[in-house]
């Protein structure tokens, strides 16, 4: 049995799949035993698992005794009914819209004619399996084959073969025919509506039950087109297919209001007692007129999912309209399908917002920088990475996603010292996550300032990418955290500035931080915003010191400053001499104070100093 050719098959190599590329489940049969590949349980982008399992246990009656089955042993269990080696289930927005319109039936039989099977809806699950099992029984009674095309009401399609390439040339086949009856539909995007950007960090703390949630839209013309009023909402307010369900749920909040914040989060308020009486759970998807779709979940991965899956489900309900009308699923079938679904979501439950799941941005540059994006994502956190060198931003971002986190890492081009582009960082943490629940930022200069050797144009850039770029960057992030803390009063935040310059010529920055940091500190006191600095001494891994030709090691050794000094190494054994713990400080270091400083709940207005003891002084 080959594990990537059934991956191949199933279509799921891209992360989103357009309108008309059919994806899904395939099985293989080869004996006694069925190799299934199902996206069901898996996070988007992520490797395809390929499960096996043993034939006998998964036919009737034996299906029925096992009371543990999950949602993959059922569709195991369906696979098994057809006697052909490969079974692919395929969805796509287009097929999915064909059998969920009225004319299903009907359409099956004009098309693909007698050779085809059509199977009304039924409940997934076992319900589902008996009554394909009966169904393919009078087929084979009355044709006296194996069907190989299997069309399951709202539902999707089946394709039966015994080869791989006959699953290929069949779906493409199929495809082809279907998108005859149902040309594209042209989708542009819309452009983000920044009116949300005082809104989602509210609405997201009002919707968390423990960690804060987090936020992903998308606003295009077809999206456009069933959210203006309540009236074309309606047509897309029902789903229509299991997949829609387990993942979005069964009930969708739409807001009519697009003036400004104020009236969208009153909406809100007002609606979500009433939501939560009726439907028993909070909104998974919320439309908002003349905004879009937000999907609210604990973690980026699952909100992906969530948007995804009902973007398509407004596709299906699109295209089905143009087949003749839409068949929606009874409340009785919604219900069955919603009381068994598959919660996939990865939460960090026992860790009230701690760390997992938040949303950071770290400002900065250099290898400091990475290691602290990489720290910070190590922990759960979606950590937006924001720095003036695209090149470095992009390789740390592309290092710390991998398929199977379910947090996000994103770059966004950051000059901390031109105050638009600071906003910019922060408003993008809001318009990509939903919100913003920590700003770490650090910084780095060489060379020491003096009055003969210093310019004042160096002197002017040296306060932009210091307390210019701190005092934007705490400036925006602090709008954001305060509405969060308005929504939620138990809600911590953080602001933690990492001071990264050598220690001679720069006590004047030191100072600076301190006085900063206090001063910020007492004024967001009240909404639970935390503001504290780090300080470290001798950095000797970062490039400021470590650099062979402008590092503060080698100026020191071209200085004559350390007396005997031969090389660059002899520098830095004197001055890690002179250290109490008899070593310079380590990223790891850094991170452990950040760490505290989030954990620690009274602390504030505070210069941590990690230094191995030695005070961040001249020499």
């Amino acid at each position: 049995m080959n594990q990537k050719e059934l991956v191949e098959l199933s279509g799921y190599q891209s992360i989103r799949n357009t309108d008309f590329a059919a994806s899904g489940d395939v099985s293989y049969k080869e004996g006694a035993v069925l190799w299934l590949t199902t996206a069901s349980d898996q996070v988007p982008g992520s490797k395809m698992n390929v499960k096996s399992f043993e034939r006998e246990h998964l036919r009737i009656p034996a299906a029925v005794s096992d009371e543990k089955r999950d949602q993959i042993q059922w569709k195991a269990s369906l696979h098994d009914l057809f006697s052909h080696r490969y079974v692919a289930h395929m969805h796509s927005p287009v097929i999915d819209a064909f059998m969920c319109s009225r004319n299903a039936r009907h359409s099956v039989k004009n098309i693909f004619g007698e050779d085809s099977l059509f199977i009304p809806y039924d409940d997934p699950g076992l319900s589902l399996i008996k009554k394909a099992a009966s169904e393919l029984a009078v087929y084979r009674q009355h044709h006296n084959n194996e069907p190989g095309l299997i069309f399951l009401e709202n539902n999707g399609i089946i394709i039966a073969a015994d080869t791989a390439e006959d699953i290929t040339v069949k779906r493409n086949d199929l495809t082809q025919k279907i998108i005859q009856q149902n040309g594209p539909v042209k989708v542009d995007i819309l452009p983000y509506n920044a009116v949300m950007d005082k809104v989602l960090p509210v609405l997201r703390m009002l919707l968390s039950t423990g960690n804060p949630q987090v936020v992903r839209s998308i606003n295009n013309t077809l999206v456009e087109k069933y959210c203006g009023n309540q009236q074309d909402f309606h047509k897309i307010a029902i789903p229509l297919t299991p997949a829609t369900i387990d993942a979005c749920r069964t009930r969708y909040m739409f807001i009519d209001q697009s003036q400004n914040a104020d009236r969208i989060i009153e909406s809100f308020r007002y609606q979500l007692p009433n939501f939560l009486n009726e439907y028993g759970y909070l909104p998974a998807i919320i439309v908002i007129k003349g905004a879009g779709i937000f999907a609210f979940a604990e973690n980026y991965t699952e909100a992906g999912k969530r948007l995804d899956a009902f973007e398509n489900h407004i596709k299906i309900c699109h295209y089905a309209l143009q087949s003749g009308g839409t068949k929606y699923l009874t409340p009785e079938q919604v219900t069955f399908i919603d009381n068994n679904r598959t919660e996939t979501t990865v939460t960090g439950a026992g860790e009230r917002g701690k760390f997992k799941n938040r949303i950071a941005v770290a400002a900065g540059n250099g290898k400091t920088l990475k290691e602290i994006a990489s720290g910070l994502f190590s922990k759960g956190m979606n950590v937006i990475v924001a720095c003036n060198n695209e090149a470095a931003g992009s390789s740390i971002i592309n290092d710390l996603n991998n398929p199977g986190a379910v947090n996000k890492a994103i770059f966004i081009k950051t000059d901390a010292g031109d105050s638009e582009s600071a906003m910019n960082v922060i408003y993008s943490a809001v318009r990509q996550c939903g919100g913003l629940d920590l700003l770490v930022t650090q910084t780095s200069v060489s060379g020491e300032i003096t009055l003969e050797n210093t310019s004042i144009a160096d002197f002017a850039s040296l306060n932009d990418n210091n307390n210019k770029g701190f005092f934007a960057l705490a400036k925006y992030a602090s709008e954001i955290m305060k509405l969060q803390n308005q929504a939620d009063p138990e809600h911590f935040s953080d602001i933690i500035r990492i001071n990264s310059v050598p220690p001679s010529g720069f006590n004047f920055l030191n100072h600076a931080d301190e006085g900063l940091t206090q001063m910020f500190a007492s004024e967001l006191a009240p909404f639970r915003i935390k503001v504290n600095t780090i300080m470290h001494g001798h950095f000797f891994e970062d490039p400021v010191w470590s650099d062979p030709r402008t590092g503060i090691l080698a100026g020191y050794l071209k200085s004559g400053r350390i007396s005997g000094a031969r090389n660059i190494d002899d520098v830095r054994k004197y001055l890690e001499s002179m250290v109490p713990l008899k070593r310079g400080c380590r990223h790891e270091d850094i991170l452990k104070a950040v760490f505290y400083i989030i954990d620690q709940e009274y602390e504030t207005g505070q210069v941590i100093k990690v230094t191995g003891g030695l005070s961040v002084r001249e020499l």
